[in-house]
């Protein structure tokens, strides 16, 4: 009677494995499964691109916000001033370049009737031409002091959700320091799949996407591009080739990133994790879709 108890509690272990083994065997070569996927998102950084103290904060994290929407603005009281004297110069500049236009004029007709020197006519030639040039300069720091006036005022660029907002009425803003972000509405997922299965995606290819962060469905997904190359393929200019040392038995297998839309849009944030499989099709695709649904009701467990 033990005999045979353990007989079959053997047979089915073994009848267990096999069937683990047959799965792996099908989810590396026939249906790629993966569970290393992350729900992604594009982030544009608020920078400032000017120096100063910040007179206002007008929005908070999690606010929503459109192209053009007032962010934050910083004390323009540096920037006014300098936009008054630039202003003034260019004035100026426009002043003095009328004047010489003038001379210039004058000297050049009284030189046809000899009454002025060809020395005298030179010299009022070198200033209309230096008034010229000094005018293009005052143009120029003119149109850019008004930039950087106009700089102080922080817009969005984008629409989207503002998140991690770093900064309070009164510290001070560095040009070119990140201070915030931008999270756009536009989600993808990036999946890694075992290399020997890249073969049986392309542009287009359907796959079922299960999120963690929606248990009980599956949603389906079209692969976008497959990337190109990762991390360890790149060999940069400056650097010499590289062995990787490995001390395992059995080598790790490398892993390429797909990246994956959604057919319909989600309110998930970003960072999420997902599970991704190709859908195969005709009996295939039946298998796959089970498979996903099981684990998508695994998610109210774990």
């Amino acid at each position: 009677m033990s005999d045979k108890f353990y007989s079959r509690v053997s047979n089915t272990f073994l009848g267990i494995a096999l069937v683990f083994v047959m799965f792996l065997i099908i989810t590396d070569n026939v249906l790629p499964f993966s569970t290393n996927a992350t729900v992604k998102s594009e982030s544009l950084e608020i920078v400032p691109r000017v120096s100063g103290r910040i007179d206002s904060v007008l929005v908070e994290s999690g606010d929503e916000v459109k192209v053009g929407t007032p962010l934050i603005s910083i004390d323009n009281t540096d920037y006014s001033l300098a936009l008054d004297k630039t202003r003034s110069l260019l004035k100026k500049a426009k002043s003095d370049l009328q004047e010489a236009r003038k001379t210039h004029t004058r000297n050049r007709k009284l030189l046809k009737k000899g009454l002025v020197s060809q020395q005298n006519y030179e010299i009022t030639e070198n200033a209309y031409t230096v008034s010229q040039l000094a005018l293009e300069q005052a143009n120029i720091d003119y149109a850019r002091a008004k930039l950087d006036f106009d700089r102080t005022n922080i817009k969005s660029n984008a629409n989207g959700i503002v998140a991690n907002l770093s900064i309070i009425r009164g510290t001070y803003a560095s040009s070119g320091n990140t201070i915030g972000h931008i999270i756009t509405s536009r989600k993808w997922i990036e999946a890694a799949f075992p290399e020997k299965s890249i073969d049986t995606f392309s542009k287009g290819t359907l796959v079922w996407v299960v999120l963690d962060a929606k248990p009980g469905q599956v949603f389906t997904g079209h692969v976008n591009y497959i990337e190109p190359a990762s991390q360890s393929g790149i060999n940069s200019p400056q650097n010499l080739s590289a062995v990787k040392s490995d001390t395992r038995w059995i080598r790790a297998q490398h892993k390429n990133v797909i990246r994956i839309n959604l057919e319909v849009e989600l309110e998930i944030p970003s960072g999420g994790m997902a599970t991704v499989m190709l859908q195969g099709r005709g009996l295939n695709r039946t298998i796959s879709y089970s498979w996903m649904k099981g684990i998508s009701l695994f998610r109210y467990l774990y």
